[in-house]
């Protein structure tokens, strides 16, 4: 339920307990006298148990209470201080670390009540509430903590919002006090040279965090390191003496070192950019254990001795020398050096801590150049493969439409070829019924004469006449024969003929084409022993590309006798042809030699025949691939074994879309 005493205070009460507060502090009122007015002020509005004030110092990482009151428990002695516990283990710990506030009701606990050092000897609250005390400069100072024992009694939203208030007027109070944590835990002199020494440092991480950001912040760094490397030298010699400085340049693979940037008040600048063998020396030293050093003449005689060094090169006299390797991603890029012949400056630890600090934001930067530099590079050569690939994109992009171009040529005098090849042989074929039909027409010229002579010189007799007769009726019948069977020949081809020229849509009886295809090829398969077999429903009626549907019989039939049946073999070739779902199937099958699994892969590629250098294109089945998917819209499968035969299953629907 809702604290009684908070239900019978009117907003004004706790408008004036929160002006009461905001006063400023008197000169002779302490931290405790405070926090005691504090609590009062807050007895008016609010049924509080428990209250107090706990004081975190950062650096110590303790905690005391300058001010506490507890309704059960003994007050703890303000001048105790305590180590602070995790944060899983006490709810104050965690106030302070998280920089949040926190409400528990000890029933929802997740905190160890045996682990806390507030809760293992003190009461166990029925809800406790803590809220930290942050500055305007978001420092956390302590927590302010209030507690219930009442179980009746649970802080509202309202009371929770209350007491946040009052908590940010004791974290300005603290600051107006001028009792951080951390001061009042030291003596004046204590926490004086404490503070000197946080000045002194802080200007030092200034200077530091300066230097970096100025090393950070060279821009347009590229092959030429030199103008790079003394800016650095630059700001180095602000932070520490750095008169005698050089940074080398190690080169792995040749073992040697590059004096990249060299400045020394005894050497020769003429070392600059000199390759130096790697050799036994201190920078070689430094580079083979790729670790920092700082060095005087004592400890380099320990080396010596020791074997690690063989010789000190360059000037001998100095009295301090410090080097860091310039590590970057684990690659060693060289070393960065500093060295002092004055008595009066002696380089430390911190100073060493220091170099190789800055060598590592120095070795960053040099494989960023080295990155860059490598970039650009690729970026150029990428620039001029991207032309070449461009160029010869185009060249084979033409050189792909004069193959198609080409091709299209080769497929147009393929099939003027396939039709010369018809002429010739309906030529050859059709002559022979003509010459019979000539020599009877001869025949009977001869006959007709002798006849008529016979009638001029009245030596016609019933038996000459008779005679003439019978031969008349002989050759009609011979000249019926051979002239019908012409014509035929002539139809078939010139129907075949037209329609290969054409590849126009014509009404066509699927079964009498086939056959009439057949007829016009026959010449070619007098030289063949092979036998054709027709299984067609002969009411198939269609609207197609008839010129389509010769093409591709004759070249399977072609293929079939020359490939398959070697021209003089006997073979025997099955033609199918009939209506499925709105769809025409055509299923030819021959008997011949067949073709193993790779031929058959090739068997539609452009120019490939078995039949290379005897009169085999390459392009007839090629030819027929291209009819049966772009003509006829259809699909084609073949399937063949050695010695088991070719079949093609051809499907084109009835009516293209």
């Amino acid at each position: 339920m809702t604290d009684p005493l908070w239900q019978t205070q009117n907003i004004k009460c706790v408008l004036e307990v929160i002006a009461s507060l905001e006063q400023p502090i008197k000169n002779e009122q302490t931290l405790a006298d405070y926090m005691e007015f504090v609590y009062e002020q807050l007895a008016k509005v609010m049924s509080i148990n428990s209250f107090f004030l706990v004081l975190y110092n950062r650096h110590e990482q303790q905690i005391h209470f300058p001010f506490n009151i507890d309704q059960y428990d003994k007050p703890i002695d303000p001048n105790r201080k305590f180590t602070i516990s995790n944060d899983q283990q006490s709810p104050t710990a965690w106030v302070l670390l998280n920089q949040k506030k926190l409400l528990i009701c000890v029933k929802d606990s997740t905190f160890n009540e045996h682990a806390s050092v507030l809760w293992a000897s003190r009461s166990k609250a029925n809800q406790w509430f803590g809220v930290p005390l942050i500055d305007n400069i978001d420092k956390c100072h302590g927590a302010l903590v209030m507690q219930s024992y009442d179980q009746s009694i649970l802080y509202s939203s309202e009371q929770q919002y209350f007491f946040e208030h009052i908590a940010h007027l004791v974290s300005n109070a603290i600051v107006d006090f001028d009792l951080d944590s951390e001061k009042t835990s030291m003596s004046t002199g204590e926490f004086t040279d404490h503070l000197s020494k946080e000045i002194a440092n802080y200007k030092r991480d200034k200077k530091i965090q300066h230097a970096l950001f100025k090393i950070a912040s060279i821009s347009n760094i590229d092959q030429d390191l030199t103008p790079f490397f003394e800016e650095v030298h630059h700001i180095i010699n602000k932070i520490m003496y750095a008169k005698n400085f050089f940074i080398a340049l190690y080169e792995e693979e040749e073992q040697v070192i590059t004096l990249s940037y060299f400045v020394d008040e005894k050497e020769s600048n003429d070392l600059k950019d000199k390759k130096i063998p790697l050799g036994e020396g201190l920078s070689s030293y430094v580079i083979r254990t790729r670790k920092a050093h700082l060095l005087d003449k004592e400890k380099i005689c320990t080396l010596m001795t020791q074997g690690e060094i063989k010789e000190v090169l360059g000037a001998h006299d100095f009295t301090s020398w410090m080097a860091a390797p310039l590590i970057s991603t684990n690659i060693l890029h060289g070393i960065m050096v500093i060295q002092s012949y004055d008595h009066k400056i002696i380089y430390t630890q911190e100073d060493l801590k220091l170099l190789d600090f800055f060598a590592k934001h120095v070795a960053n930067a040099i494989e960023s150049a080295i990155n860059t530099t490598q970039r650009k590079e690729s970026q150029l050569k990428l620039a001029t493969q991207h032309r070449l690939l461009e160029q010869k994109n185009r060249d084979l992009n033409q050189l792909i439409l004069k193959l198609k171009s080409t091709q299209k040529e080769l497929i147009q005098k393929e099939k003027m070829a396939a039709l010369g090849g018809l002429v010739a042989g309906v030529a050859h074929e059709i002559n022979t019924p003509l010459g019979i039909c000539v020599t009877g027409i001869s025949h009977l010229q001869e006959e007709y004469k002798l006849l008529k002579h016979a009638i001029e010189n009245n030596e016609l007799t019933e038996s000459k006449l008779m005679s003439f007769f019978d031969d008349m009726s002989e050759v009609l019948i011979i000249l019926e024969t051979n002239i019908q069977r012409g014509a035929e020949l002539i139809n078939s081809f010139k129907q075949v003929a037209v329609d290969q020229s054409s590849n126009e849509l014509r009404t066509i009886n699927l079964s009498q084409y086939i056959h009439s295809v057949i007829l016009s090829l026959k010449p070619r398969l007098k030289r063949s022993k092979a036998t054709i077999r027709v299984d067609c429903n002969e009411n198939i009626s269609l609207d197609v590309n008839a010129g389509a549907i010769s093409q591709i019989i004759s070249n399977l039939i072609i293929n079939s006798i020359k490939h398959g049946f070697n021209e003089t073999n006997e073979g025997k070739i099955l033609i199918e042809a009939y209506e499925k779902n709105k769809n025409i199937i055509i299923r030819y099958r021959d008997d011949g030699a067949g073709m193993d699994e790779h031929a058959l892969t090739q068997l539609f590629e452009p120019f490939y025949t078995t039949k290379r250098g005897e009169g085999g294109s390459g392009l007839g089945t090629h030819l027929v691939y291209n009819l049966v998917t772009s003509s006829l819209k259809g699909k084609l499968d073949v399937q063949s074994k050695l010695g088991k035969g070719l079949a093609y299953l051809i499907k084109f629907p009835i009516k293209p879309e």
